[in-house]
C-alpha cells in the first residue's frame, strides 16, 4: 500500500507523550527515478549488495554511499563506480519498530529509545567534501553527526566490531540479554580471546595504529553494561529463525585471520555455534 501511495506515515515516539509524525516519500528501488547523489544504506550487512544493485543505475556519477549496518569492515570491497565515495556512519541512537502494531497501510510506529550521537567518515575513496555534506544532512535530521578522519573511522569500526563480535553471538547462543554475557566466567574468557584475535587482525591489516586487545575488551564491556537490559539483534534473529550477520562479524574475523596468517579460532568457533542454532548466515554479494 505504501508503494502504491508513494507515501508512508512514520510516528516516532520518545515517550508516549512526545510523538513526532512525518510523511516519508516511498518508491520502488528498481525502475526509473531521479538520480541519487547520496544514498544511505540501512539494512542488514548481508543485504547491502542487493540493496545497492537495485538502485545502481540511478547513482549519480560522483554519488556518495553511506553504510549504516553492523560489520562494515567486511564490506569495504564492495564494487562501486570509481568516482563513488563510500562512507560509513555509526550511531549510538537507539530505536526499534513496534512490530505488533504494523498492519497493511498503517503508520509505522518507531520508538526512539535513546538519544546519542552519529559519526560519519570514509570507508574508502576519501572525499572530505562528501563526508562533510553527509554529516550535515544527518545533523539536519536531528542525528547530531560529527565528521571523522579515515584513521578515526577505522579505529571506531574496530571497536564496534569487537563489541558486536562479543555481545551478538553470545547473547544468541545463550539466549540472554546483553548484560548477562560478561557475568559468566565463560563469557569473560571468550570475550578476551575474541578481542585478542581482532586486535591482531587489525594490527596486520593496517599500517596505522589500531586498538589493542585491552581497549577492545574495555569497549565491549562498556557496551554490554550500557545496554544490559537489551536483547541483541542477533539474539532476536536466531530466536525468530531469521538470517544473521554472523558471517560479517566473527566469520569475517576468522577469514581475515586465516588470510593474514594468524589465529581466528575463537571467532570461528562462535560463528559455527551460531550457525548450529539455525542462525543461518546471510551473505553479501560484492556485486559489480
Amino acid at each position: 500500500p505504501a508503494l502504491r501511495a508513494r507515501r508512508q506515515l512514520l510516528r516516532v515516539h520518545r515517550d508516549w507523550a512526545d510523538r513526532h509524525e512525518a510523511q516519508v516519500s516511498v518508491e520502488p528501488s528498481s525502475g526509473p527515478g531521479s538520480p541519487i547523489d547520496m544514498l544511505v544504506v540501512a539494512v542488514k550487512a548481508y543485504s547491502v549488495g542487493a540493496a545497492l544493485d537495485g538502485v545502481r543505475e540511478r547513482l549519480a556519477a560522483s554519488a556518495t554511499v553511506v553504510l549504516m549496518c553492523n560489520g562494515p569492515l567486511s564490506l569495504s570491497e564492495l564494487r562501486l563506480p570509481p568516482a563513488t565515495s563510500l562512507l560509513v556512519a555509526t550511531t549510538t541512537h537507539g530505536a526499534w519498530l513496534h512490530a505488533a502494531q504494523q498492519e497493511a497501510g498503517s503508520a509505522r510506529e518507531v520508538q526512539h529509545a535513546g538519544c546519542g550521537s552519529t559519526w560519519v567518515g570514509p570507508l574508502r575513496n576519501i572525499d572530505s567534501m562528501a563526508v562533510r555534506s553527509s554529516a550535515a544532512r544527518f545533523a539536519a535530521s536531528g542525528l547530531c553527526a560529527f565528521v571523522e578522519t579515515a584513521q578515526a573511522t577505522q579505529r571506531r569500526l574496530w571497536l564496534k566490531l569487537a563489541a558486536n563480535a562479543v555481545i551478538n553471538p553470545l547473547t544468541a547462543i545463550w539466549n540472554v540479554q546483553n548484560g548477562d554475557v560478561l557475568q559468566r566466567v565463560e563469557g569473560r574468557q571468550l570475550a578476551e580471546a575474541v578481542c585478542e584475535e581482532i586486535a591482531e587482525v587489525a594490527r596486520r591489516s593496517s599500517s596505522a595504529e589500531t586498538p589493542r586487545a585491552a581497549e577492545l575488551l574495555a569497549f565491549a564491556v562498556s557496551c554490554a553494561e550500557a545496554t544490559a537490559s537489551n536483547y541483541s539483534s542477533m539474539q532476536q534473529d536466531v530466536s525468530r529463525g531469521r538470517a544473521t550477520e554472523i558471517e560479517h562479524l566473527n566469520g569475517w574475523v576468522a577469514e581475515r585471520a586465516l588470510a593474514l596468517g594468524t589465529s581466528g579460532s575463537t571467532n570461528a568457533e562462535l560463528a559455527a555455534r551460531v550457525l548450529a542454532l539455525g542462525g543461518q548466515a546471510g551473505h553479501t554479494a560484492l556485486v559489480g
